[in-house]
């Protein structure tokens, strides 16, 4: 009788584990990210750095992965969309509309350019196309040049370089 009983205690105990691992293993993948950007940065002093942000949510917009990256910045909004002022300081420190555009201390006419990787290569955006509009997705970068207008940034960047294996 006491083997039966062993018997029927070693059972449950192991039904018990089957029904967990599937549990376990389903909640670690809901904690993991499944989403990875870039954001590569090149400014006129302090060259090229870069960020992989990692999200889960389906989709992005540029604002919220430069947001979401290590880089200040001060963006100010248009009627249209939201325009990128200053990163990491470079450009115009301020949110306003108005603003935003100026000519940097230096005196030197510069600015902050977007531009995204598509179709395998790097595509200038232009002002009337927002970082707030744009829809970033897994395996997405962004480039932000500084520099005189259509700058294009100078290396093309892959997500293994920025984000790693």
């Amino acid at each position: 009788m006491l083997h039966a009983l062993r018997r029927v205690a070693i059972a449950a105990v192991l039904t018990a584990l089957a029904l967990a691992v599937p549990l376990l293993s389903s909640g670690d993948a809901a904690v993991k990210p499944l989403h990875h950007a870039g954001v590569v940065v090149q400014h006129s002093q302090l060259g090229t750095l870069t960020a992989c942000v990692a999200f889960k949510e389906p989709k992005l917009d540029g604002v919220e992965l430069l947001r979401r990256s290590h880089f200040d910045f001060r963006a100010a909004r248009y009627p249209d969309g939201t325009g990128v002022c200053w990163i990491d300081g470079e450009g115009c420190k301020t949110t306003s509309p108005k603003q935003c555009f100026c000519t940097p201390a230096s005196g030197v006419t510069a600015s902050w350019s977007y531009w995204i990787k598509e179709n395998g290569g790097v595509v200038f955006q232009p002002s009337g196309a927002y970082p707030s509009g744009r829809v970033i997705r897994d395996g997405a970068i962004d480039y932000w040049t500084f520099g005189p207008y259509l700058m294009p940034p100078a290396a093309q960047e892959s997500l293994q370089d920025i984000c790693g294996p």
